[in-house]
């Protein structure tokens, strides 16, 4: 898998401005009911997590955040600097600790943290 580290990016050049900062991303409240399984050493595998993941990341317009050929959101830059954050909690949130402490980075954005995570796979 080519490796898109877009942390060295400035993502202003990814994003347009708009008159409206909702986002159907914003009111998403429980990943894990989007995404009920949690992608650990035993039990569940790469793929079936990260279909689910990319499903619901394309729903909630987001897919950007972890896909180079996705089509890029308009949205001005405090909001895509929010939905990228969102889109961490997400995979924070639907991943094992044991891979948690892998990939976690305070720095990385979400897709270098998926990035990082379909390497291992």
């Amino acid at each position: 898998m080519e490796d898109c580290n877009i942390s060295n990016t400035n993502p202003t050049s990814l994003v347009t401005p708009s008159s409206s900062s909702y986002h159907p991303a914003l009111s998403v409240t429980n990943v894990k009911s989007l995404i009920p399984l949690v992608l650990d050493v035993d039990k569940v595998e790469y793929t079936p997590w990260a279909t689910l993941f990319r499903s619901t990341a394309k729903v909630y317009k987001v897919l950007d955040h972890i896909d180079p050929q996705a089509k890029k959101q308009e949205v001005d830059y405090n909001v895509w600097e929010q939905l990228d954050a969102i889109v961490l909690q997400w995979i924070y949130g639907t991943i094992s600790t044991h891979f948690l402490l892998k990939i976690l980075d305070e720095k990385a954005m979400a897709m270098t943290t998926w990035n990082r995570l379909s390497e291992i796979f």
